[in-house]
């Protein structure tokens, strides 16, 4: 979750359910940095 550069094209939607949280403030900032990036614009 907080490398996804295997993955090579964009997403409608990545669905994380109950996993978020469990993380710190920092690599929780970082998972959102790396989701936005896959996620397609519009």
């Amino acid at each position: 979750m907080l490398n996804l550069s295997n993955l090579n094209q964009a997403y409608d939607i990545i669905f994380l359910s109950q996993v978020l949280h469990h993380l710190d403030e920092k690599d929780r900032k970082d998972a959102y940095k790396e989701i936005f990036k896959k996620l397609k614009n519009g």
